[in-house]
Parts: C-alpha cells; sequence; structure tokens
C-alpha cells in the first residue's frame, strides 16, 4: 500500500485504542452482559473482568504491533497508484467488480451505464431548474428534514411505503450510536444482520446524535431501515429460504436494494416534491462519481492528476478531490455495489415498465424483487423473464 493509506490505518487503529479503560469492546460487552437476563451479579462481574483483561492483555496489544508493523514498513510500497498497475491487477478488479456487483456485465458496459444516467440526471435538474424558478431558493434554505428522530422516521417510513411495498413484517428495532472511537471513521449509519434464528430483533446504529447529523438523517434511516435493509432481510427471513442462502453473499443485490430505497424516500420525506426530486439526483449524481472514479482509478489506470481532473468537474474544489482519491486508493471497490447495484435494479424496473405498460404495477415489481430476494443480477433477470410471462398472460 501507499504512505497516504498506511498513515490512514494507522490513524484508525489509534483512535480506536486511543482510551483502552473505555475501549468499545468492554464498553458494549458490559451493557450486552448488564442486560442478559439469568445471570447472578457475581457472574457478570466474573464475565466483565475476563472480557475486560481479554481487551487489555491482547487486543489493545495487538493494535499497537499492528501500527508499529505498518510504520516500520512505510516507504517501501511498491505502488502509490491504483490497482491497475500491479501485475494482472486490471483483471483483479475486474473479478473484484464482479463479485461485490453480482452484475454479469462488461467493465465497459457498467462505465457506459454509469456516464449515462449522470448524463440524465444532470438533464433532469436542469428541467427541475427550468420548471421551478424558487428551486435554487429552496435547495439553499434547505437545512432539515421535517422529521429528525431515528425513532420517528422508522415509525413514519412503515406507514408511508405501504402504497409502494407489501406491509412490513412486524418486528423489533433498536437504535443506537455508534462509540466515539470509530465515528469519523464509519459510514452515517448502520444495519447490523440479526442472528439467523432470531430475525425478530434487530438493530440500527447512527453514527453521531448531534443535531446536524440528525436534521438530514431521513433518507439515512430509509437505507437502513425502511424500505431499505431492515426491510428487505426481515421479509426474506420470514419466507423460510434454504438454508444455504443464509451464507451466500450479494451485496450489489443488498446494498442496490438499499441505495434504491433511499432515494425512493425523498418522495416520502414531506418536503417540497420538486426539491426532492433535485436532491435525489444530486445525490444519485455523487455516488456515481465516486463509483465512477473508483473504476477510472484502478481499472483504467487514471493517474492522480487525471482522477483529480475528473472530480473537479463535479466538486470544483481541488483538495476535496484529491481526499477524495485517496479514500478511493484506501479499499478498491468500495462503493460499486451501491451504484452498480441501484443501476441494475433500475433497470430490470424499466425494462418491467417497458414490457407491462400500463399494467406495470411498482409494488407487484418490489414484491417480486422481494420474493426473489438476493442473487446475482443475471439470475434475477431471468427469474424476472418467467414473472413478466405469467403477468401478460
Amino acid at each position: 500500500m501507499s504512505d497516504t493509506v498506511a498513515d490512514r490505518i494507522i490513524e484508525q487503529c489509534e483512535a480506536f485504542i486511543a482510551n483502552p479503560d473505555k475501549n468499545l469492546l468492554i464498553e458494549y460487552f458490559n451493557e450486552k452482559i448488564d442486560n442478559f437476563p439469568g445471570l447472578t451479579d457475581a457472574e457478570k462481574e466474573k464475565y466483565k473482568q475476563e472480557n475486560r483483561q481479554g481487551v487489555l492483555e491482547y487486543i489493545i496489544p495487538s493494535y499497537k504491533m499492528l501500527i508499529n508493523a505498518l510504520q516500520s514498513l512505510k516507504g517501501t510500497g511498491i505502488n502509490n497508484a491504483g490497482l491497475y498497475y500491479y501485475p494482472e491487477g486490471q483483471a483483479y478488479y475486474e473479478c473484484l467488480a464482479r463479485f461485490k456487483t453480482g452484475s454479469s456485465k462488461s467493465m465497459n458496459e457498467i462505465i457506459n451505464m454509469m456516464d449515462t444516467t449522470m448524463e440524465n440526471s444532470f438533464a433532469e435538474i436542469t428541467g427541475i431548474i427550468l420548471k421551478d424558478q424558487n428551486i435554487l431558493e429552496k435547495v439553499e434554505s434547505f437545512n432539515s428534514f421535517p422529521l429528525t428522530d431515528p425513532v420517528e422516521i422508522l415509525e413514519d417510513l412503515k406507514k408511508d411505503i405501504l402504497a409502494d411495498f407489501p406491509e412490513p413484517i412486524d418486528v423489533k428495532c433498536e437504535i443506537k450510536y455508534v462509540h466515539e472511537s470509530l465515528s469519523e471513521y464509519l459510514s452515517p449509519a448502520m444495519y447490523l444482520m440479526p442472528a439467523i434464528d432470531n430475525y425478530e430483533n434487530n438493530l440500527i446504529y447512527i453514527n453521531g446524535n448531534d443535531k446536524e447529523t440528525l436534521a438530514t438523517i431521513y433518507t439515512t434511516v430509509a437505507h437502513e431501515g425502511y424500505p431499505g435493509h431492515l426491510y428487505q432481510n426481515v421479509y426474506f427471513r420470514s419466507q423460510n429460504p434454504a438454508p444455504i442462502r443464509s451464507i451466500l453473499d450479494f451485496t450489489g443485490y443488498d446494498e442496490g436494494w438499499a441505495t434504491y430505497a433511499e432515494y425512493l424516500s425523498y418522495k416520502y420525506a414531506g418536503i417540497d416534491s420538486d426539491l426532492a426530486a433535485l436532491l435525489e439526483a444530486h445525490n444519485r449524481i455523487l455516488l456515481l462519481m465516486y463509483a465512477r472514479a473508483d473504476i477510472g482509478i484502478h481499472y483504467e489506470g487514471w493517474t492522480r492528476e487525471e482522477a483529480v481532473q475528473y472530480l473537479n468537474n463535479f466538486t470544483d474544489d481541488e483538495k476535496l478531490s484529491g481526499m477524495i482519491y485517496e479514500i478511493l486508493l484506501e479499499e478498491p471497490g468500495v462503493y460499486l455495489p451501491y451504484a452498480v447495484g441501484y443501476l441494475e435494479i433500475m433497470e430490470l424496473k424499466n425494462k418491467a415498465r417497458s414490457v407491462l405498460g400500463n399494467d406495470f404495477n411498482l409494488k407487484e415489481f418490489h414484491e417480486f424483487l422481494l420474493d426473489t430476494g438476493p442473487a446475482q443480477f443475471g439470475i434475477i433477470e431471468d427469474q424476472m423473464e418467467a414473472w413478466l410471462d405469467n403477468r401478460k398472460n
């Protein structure tokens, strides 16, 4: 890895062990033990002490060893650019992209799909601006969705999605907040997959509980909750799928669905419809920008200068573009499941709409995707052919 990437990993490790006695693996463990039924006070204290000892004597020192090893290796990296510049790096990235997205499309097909969608999204924004003379004022004054409490947002979404999605399965979901030692390095929120035999109890972590974060958390909660990850995962588990499907990994479907749900949620948020459409298109462009630059860096061999120049077309900020470039170097393909998964779902939706015409029903299409469950998109497309034949007949 490059020294810049090594420094970022070292920084994350140092943040994780900065306060050993209050490490999240101690604090979270203690919280879970206190809430676990059937243990005596003596047993709880015993388990807490054993866990604390393990964290302080093994885990914290292990992170220190990792930090020291990375520091000693700095300056010995053979490549400061993308995977393209490693031996067989381009072929490796192509395999990585196929694994992460579940798409059978070639890299050129994916690139064309991204570029076309970005062009259409820019055209959509232009159309909104021409249609609504006050839209730029609405964008400038927008600083919060009507709902800002994650629990209230979940309950609101469960009702609002009923027109477009099958009724949600009745389950519990607890909202918690990310430990401060990880807050700088984690995404805005995350849904934790429940135990295979206990999908009735779910957990979503929010990164930050300050007013500024919660003001715009609505669509993020939709991504993680309803009709995103929580909704899709619980729906699928409730169908009693073959056990082997629980160990197969289809990140493109999972993240594609959640991203699709997030963008759809703008219309449920209770804001001006033109503003909602513009914000959706804007965020779609940003996601595709990240994913497209990732392909450019790791598959097409873009240099730092070429990548920054491309990103500047969107950010108009060379420093920010440089930071994005470093992020994309650190974890190749990280944005592909979200972007390509979303585009594959939209392609399926447009195909179904084209074939069925006036008979297309959004709720039925969503039900088809949910019933099929996580899979490679080629398999889903084959299943949809049969579904469309049945619908036409």
